[in-house]
């Protein structure tokens, strides 16, 4: 089946497209350039749900993760979040990857990059002001840990 065919069944199976559907746009037009072997498991979720006119926002949220998705939170009382920009192989023995964007915490900015292990799982983070790498005290480091854990866990799951 050619890949114009392929888009043109999806279409048919979700029924009228609603132009204004960013999320579907996104997912089709991955599908027309990288073929439909490039999705996700949430964007093929997510397609699936759209077909059968089913509305699950943690599939949304997770198929919507891309650069410039943002994740908020509240750690030790400080509100932060993280600008997602991109993920890389970082390292190829061990096979290592980078989630790196933006974090603001308190209204400061800062340069973050989150280190993961082959499976996607953050093992480290650091965050940098521009001139140097930024330490706090080990209670907020080990709660902003937490965080990017949980940030990299959600990527991870965008990406399997």
């Amino acid at each position: 089946m050619k890949l114009q065919e392929q888009i043109n069944r999806i279409q048919s199976m979700m029924g009228i497209i609603n132009e204004n559907d960013e999320l579907t746009n996104r997912i089709l037009d991955k599908i027309n350039t990288y073929g439909i072997d490039s999705l996700s498991g949430a964007e093929r979720k997510y397609l699936d749900n759209k077909s059968q006119d089913i509305e699950d926002d943690e599939v949304s949220d997770i198929a919507s993760i891309d650069s410039g998705y943002e994740f908020d939170d509240t750690v030790d009382g400080y509100d932060v979040k993280f600008i997602y920009d991109e993920t890389e192989e970082w390292d190829d023995d061990p096979v290592e990857f980078k989630h790196t964007g933006e974090f603001f915490i308190d209204g400061e900015k800062y340069y973050a990059t989150m280190y993961t292990d082959e499976d996607l799982n953050v093992h480290s983070f650091d965050l940098h002001n521009g001139d140097d790498y930024e330490e706090f005290d080990d209670e907020l480091e080990e709660s902003l840990f937490e965080f990017f854990q949980q940030v990299g866990d959600k990527i991870k799951q965008s990406m399997i």
